[in-house]
């Protein structure tokens, strides 16, 4: 804890005075800017002059003050997020992305708050009080209170082991506050309407409600409030501003600053009669730049072969062990619908999946290839090879396989395309192998390979986000970023294309991976696809003529797995 004298600001700069390295003073202009934000926003509710501090590496230090605020992030439901980390298993391939969901949570909040706190020192003609603040930065908070293990990758995990509930992090975030705040009465200063309002900026609404809420203007609070956090119209929120510069900054790529958007904008009555935050024109290749940086990070790092590699190799491991492994006695959907439970589900589930498999008795007919799968994680010898993507030509596609005018491919095209891959590759191998190896072929696709696509786009699929964002010009007029005055700035810089598909493939054993290569390219060539960009080693382990078993998962090779 840190006690602050004098005015209890609620976000405190350092600076290190030239020379003295134990004098601390806030900078000149930073007094300035601060002097015109009133007393702490949180002062008023509890009188509270003992703020909890904590220190950023993005932000520096970050002072909280309300006792609201404090007590939600002293929950253990909050508190878990310190053992979520926020980009899964991404460490595995860059060192150092170590950061976790409960840095992200407290930097969005602190955006949200600062962008409120500009737009009330910008405007005050706004009238946003001080209990606005605290209930967009408790919804920046909690927006990711929900995340399962691994994070997203959990999102694609759980309906692989159970098709009775439907459930996604955004609700589960919700049900987490809800627990939070009935354990807490007597400390967090919120209601049942205050909740409700939190439940709106973090869910997507969907678009009906709001184009009838904007025609009936049935909004509980001022519109633009619903958007600070989670921007259902373009994409452009805090939860975005802050997990691209940390992601980038912990992966070693170093993230941008978009502190400009934050100070310069401002909130005006749009064509449509609709208020929202708009943005000087001379930053529109902020923002332009902005959505082309979460597509270079969905390229670069989210979507990195050795991460989904190992995403898949883990997704397989909980599927394996799903009917004996329990967490406080519960199953694991069970575990996520009850948030009592649910608390307790974390990173270290990979821990307790590795415990409870040496655990199993030898009958269980999982057990030998469950804790081989293991083993393969923890040592990363034999990991699943990525053979390789191959952009897709959604034209020609949409033609062979009568797809809909949104040209989706669906799990159950997928499980074709691995079923067709599957048999190529029995064929390449049978033409090879003969006599007991062979015949050892798998006989089931899922053992063999794992055929998926990857989308990437700039955030609002094949659309330009931009054209969705809001700007000043120098005539003071709102311009929508589909005007034609912004087109042509944009010109020189627009993508022929905001969004592509890739096809891709991983061998799950790696004696295997000649012939699954060999497969994937007669896909591509049969299909009229582009020829996949590949760096799978072709020289790949020979099978031990005495097993018997050419996909053995206990006795591996080890392979170099990032190139």
């Amino acid at each position: 804890m840190t006690n602050l004298k004098g005015a209890d600001f609620n976000v405190c700069t350092k600076k290190m005075k030239k020379g003295n390295q134990n004098g601390v003073i806030l900078s000149n202009n930073r007094k300035r800017k601060l002097e015109h934000v009133s007393v702490n926003v949180y002062t008023d509710f509890n009188n509270n002059r003992n703020p909890k501090c904590i220190t950023d590496m993005l932000y520096g230090e970050i002072c909280l003050s309300n006792m609201s605020i404090k007590c939600i992030m002293d929950s253990p439901e909050f508190q878990r997020m310190k053992y979520l980390k926020q980009l899964g298993v991404s460490h595995h391939v860059f060192m150092n992305a170590n950061h976790t969901r409960f840095e992200h949570s407290v930097g969005v909040g602190y955006l949200a708050r600062k962008w409120m706190l500009n737009l009330q020192r910008n405007q005050p003609e706004l009238n946003i009080t001080e209990k606005d603040c605290m209930l967009v930065q408790i919804a920046g908070l909690c927006h990711d209170l929900g995340h399962g293990p691994f994070s997203h990758v959990w999102d694609n995990i759980l309906p692989r082991i159970s098709n009775d509930i439907e459930w996604n992090h955004e609700d589960n975030s919700v049900k987490l506050l809800q627990q939070i705040v009935d354990a807490n009465k007597d400390d967090i200063n919120l209601s049942n309407e205050d909740l409700l309002i939190i439940t709106e900026m973090i869910r997507d609404l969907p678009k009906h409600e709001t184009e009838e809420r904007d025609l009936q203007g049935t909004w509980t609070k001022r519109r633009f409030f619903y958007l600070i956090v989670n921007n259902f119209e373009s994409g452009l929120d805090v939860d975005k501003l802050d997990y691209l510069r940390r992601d980038a900054n912990y992966t070693g790529l170093g993230g941008n600053k978009y502190d400009k958007l934050l100070e310069r904008s401002r909130v005006m009555r749009c064509d449509d009669h609709v208020e929202r935050i708009c943005f000087p024109i001379d930053l529109l290749f902020t923002v332009f730049d902005l959505f082309q940086t979460r597509f270079k990070m969905h390229d670069k790092i989210y979507t990195h072969k050795v991460t989904k590699a190992i995403e898949y190799m883990i997704g397989d491991l909980i599927v394996l062990v799903a009917d004996t492994f329990t967490i406080r006695g519960a199953k694991l959907p069970e575990a996520c619908t009850r948030p009592d439970v649910f608390v307790h589900l974390n990173d270290n589930i990979l821990d307790l999946v590795g415990e409870h498999i040496y655990n199993l008795p030898d009958n269980n007919k999982n057990k030998t290839r469950a804790r081989d799968l293991y083993e393969r994680i923890r040592s990363r010898k034999g990991l699943y090879k990525d053979m390789g993507h191959s952009t897709l030509d959604m034209d020609r596609l949409k033609e062979r396989l009568h797809l809909g005018k949104d040209k989706k491919l669906t799990e159950k095209h997928l499980n074709i395309f691995q079923r067709v891959m599957y048999e190529y590759t029995k064929e390449s191998y049978e033409s090879v192998e003969k006599g007991a190896l062979a015949n050892s072929f798998p006989q089931d696709p899922d053992d063999l390979l794992k055929v998926t696509t990857v989308t990437l786009h700039y955030g609002k699929k094949s659309k330009n986000p931009v054209d969705m964002v809001y700007f000043i010009n120098n005539r003071n007029q709102v311009l929508k970023g589909d005007h034609e005055e912004i087109r042509m700035r944009l010109r020189s810089v627009r993508p022929e294309a905001f969004m592509e598909t890739r096809i891709q493939v991983f061998c799950k054993i790696p004696c295997q991976i000649r012939y699954v290569l060999d497969a994937f390219r007669k896909w591509c060539e049969d299909n009229k696809q582009m020829a996949p960009v590949s760096q799978a080693v072709l020289r790949s382990p020979s099978p031990s003529p005495t097993s018997g078993n050419n996909y053995s998962y206990s006795d591996l090779h080890e392979l170099s797995d990032i190139e």
